[in-house]
C-alpha cells in the first residue's frame, strides 16, 4: 500500500463525478422502465374499454332495450279480457291464411254494419300494420281466428296448387304429393313457414315488402330483427298480443268460438259460422281427406313450425280460460 501513488483531489473529484453519474443513470434507467410499464397498462386498459363499448353497442342494437328485460318472460297474468260490446272502437280483423278468415270476414261485417262500427278486414296484415292505425289496449280493438298448425300447412298446400301464378310457372310443388314436398320443399316454403300460421301475424314481424302479401307497418327495424332471430322472444311477442285482442276463436271449435262471440259482444243469438272459399277442386289435387295424413308426415310438418305449434298450445290454453270466464265457470278469470 505504501508503495501506491497517492490519490489527488482531482482524482477523488473524478471518481465521484463517475459514481454519481451511473447512479443518475440506474435512476433515469429505472424510471424508463416505470414509464414504459405504465403506458403499457394504460394502453390495455383503453383496449378493454374500446372492446367494452364496442360489444355494448353491438349488444344494444341486436338486443333493442325494451326487450332485453322481456326477452325471456312469459306472458304474465292480465286482468280479465273487457268485451268487445264495451266500446265503440274500429274492429280489427288480424286474418292469418287458410285459418277460416275469409267466413269471419263475411260474418263480422255482416254483424258489424248491424251495430254501425267500423270493420277493417278483407286483406292480410300484421299487429305492426294495426298500431299504425291505432292502440289496441285503448282505440282499436283486434280480433284473430287460429287454425291447428298442420292441418293449416296442409290445407294451405293444397290451396296453393290451385294459385295462377303456381299453375303458369309450372311450379315442382304443384306436381308434388305432399309427403314429396315435405321431404323437398324447394324454393316455395309457404305451406311450411315458422309463423304463417298466426306467429309472424300475432308477433307484426311480417316482412315489409310492397309485393308481400301480409301488410305490415313496412318499417324495418331492430325489433323485428331480434325477435326473428330469438325463437322465445318471438313466441312470447305473439303471446302477449294474443293477450291484448278482444277476441279470438278457433276453428277447431267453431260451436264454442261463436258462443263466445255471442258473449262479447252481446247478440241475442249465437250466430252461425258460414263456409266460404270451399273453391278448391279436391278430386283433382286430393285422394284423401287433409285430416288422413299419417303421424309421421304430421310429426315431420310439425318440426318445420315449432313456434307455430307453441303459440297455438298457449291460444288454446287461453281460450279455455276467457270461456270459464265468459260462462262463469268459474268466479273468477284465471289467465294461463
Amino acid at each position: 500500500i505504501s508503495q501506491r501513488e497517492p490519490l489527488s483531489t482531482c482524482k477523488i473529484k473524478d471518481l465521484v463525478t463517475t459514481s454519481c453519474h451511473q447512479q443518475g443513470d440506474e435512476v433515469k434507467k429505472r424510471r424508463r422502465i416505470r414509464r414504459s410499464t405504465l403506458l403499457s397498462f394504460i394502453r390495455q386498459l383503453l383496449v378493454a374499454l374500446f372492446v367494452v363499448v364496442v360489444y355494448c353497442f353491438v349488444f344494444s342494437i341486436f338486443l333493442p332495450e325494451n326487450h332485453q328485460s322481456q326477452r325471456m318472460s312469459m306472458p304474465q297474468p292480465q286482468s280479465p279480457p273487457r268485451k268487445m260490446s264495451a266500446s265503440r272502437n274500429p274492429v280489427f280483423f288480424l286474418h292469418i291464411g287458410k285459418a277460416g278468415g275469409t267466413s269471419v270476414d263475411s260474418l263480422m261485417s255482416t254483424i258489424l254494419r248491424k251495430e254501425h262500427r267500423k270493420y277493417i278486414g278483407r286483406k292480410h296484415y300484421d299487429w305492426s300494420w294495426i298500431e299504425q292505425r291505432g292502440d289496441p289496449d285503448k282505440d282499436a280493438d283486434v280480433i284473430t281466428f287460429l287454425r291447428e298448425p298442420v292441418s293449416r300447412s296442409v290445407s294451405q298446400f293444397y290451396f296453393s296448387k290451385t294459385l295462377p301464378w303456381a299453375r303458369k310457372r309450372n311450379a315442382t310443388f304443384v306436381h308434388q304429393t305432399l309427403d314429396e314436398y315435405i321431404m323437398n320443399p324447394g324454393g316455395y316454403r309457404q305451406p311450411i313457414h315458422d309463423g304463417a300460421a298466426g306467429l309472424s301475424f300475432l308477433a307484426g314481424t311480417a316482412k315489409g315488402k310492397r309485393n308481400h302479401w301480409i301488410d305490415s307497418d313496412r318499417v324495418e327495424t331492430d325489433v323485428k330483427r331480434y325477435l326473428r332471430r330469438n325463437k322465445t322472444a318471438h313466441v312470447y311477442q305473439a303471446a302477449r298480443n294474443l293477450d291484448r285482442t278482444v277476441y279470438f276463436g278457433l276453428l277447431e271449435e267453431i260451436p264454442r268460438s261463436m258462443k263466445m262471440l255471442q258473449m262479447t259482444l252481446n247478440l241475442k243469438e249465437v250466430p252461425a259460422f258460414p263456409e266460404k272459399n270451399r273453391r278448391i277442386n279436391r278430386k283433382r289435387f286430393l285422394n284423401a281427406s287433409h285430416g288422413n295424413i299419417s303421424a309421421e308426415t304430421a310429426s315431420i310438418i310439425e318440426s318445420y313450425i315449432p313456434g307455430d305449434m307453441w303459440l297455438y298450445e298457449y291460444a288454446k290454453l287461453l281460450f279455455e280460460a276467457r270461456w270459464n270466464y265468459f260462462t262463469g265457470e268459474k268466479e273468477h278469470y284465471e289467465h294461463p
